[in-house]
């Protein structure tokens, strides 16, 4: 049987974005002056979800409920989950809580949730994130910001992937 790594994600808490409206941005925005600041803010917020949906696991929320299934044993979350707070089992068609002992083994691109009582089934993890923004994902966000803000009058994109797989190699990003 194959274990699903899929998995649903939703982040909670004050985002910490990849980047921020500074003077490296604007340095790659070539811009002086606070004229584009909000507009700037606003590329981030885009700019941060679209490096997230593309890695598939949050960056920059503290706090992070994630939905996946289990077949016993293991559930996996996102890589950068650091506690266990919550966990529900979807039984009887509700979220019935669970009582179990987590360990958490952290993984090169995810973090595994193992327990020896996990049963097969649908789960809900609530978890607290470590929010370490690299430098090559703050790189990748100027990066993404500098091309919308360069661009904003011109260009049109079909899926937020289309900019992300364009500027950015996926090997690169998979290493954040």
């Amino acid at each position: 049987k194959r274990i699903s790594r899929v998995m649903e994600w939703i982040g909670s808490g004050t985002r910490t974005y990849l980047t921020s409206v500074n003077a490296v941005l604007k340095a790659h925005c070539y811009i002086a002056g606070t004229k584009y600041d909000d507009l700037l803010t606003e590329y981030i917020k885009v700019a941060s979800d679209m490096i997230e949906q593309h890695l598939g696991y949050p960056l920059t929320y503290p706090t992070v409920t994630v939905y996946n299934e289990s077949e016993g044993k293991t559930l996996y979350l996102p890589k950068n989950v650091s506690e266990v707070t919550e966990i529900s089992l979807w039984e009887n068609d509700e979220w019935s809580e669970q009582t179990l002992a987590i360990t958490l083994i952290n993984r090169n691109r995810i973090t595994e949730a193992f327990a020896y009582d996990l049963k097969a089934g649908k789960y809900k993890i609530t978890g607290t994130t470590t929010i370490t923004v690299s430098n090559k994902a703050a790189q990748c966000c100027r990066l993404l910001v500098a091309d919308m803000f360069e661009n904003r009058q011109n260009r049109e994109y079909k899926t937020p992937n289309d900019m992300v797989t364009r500027l950015l190699h996926d090997e690169a990003l998979l290493m954040l």
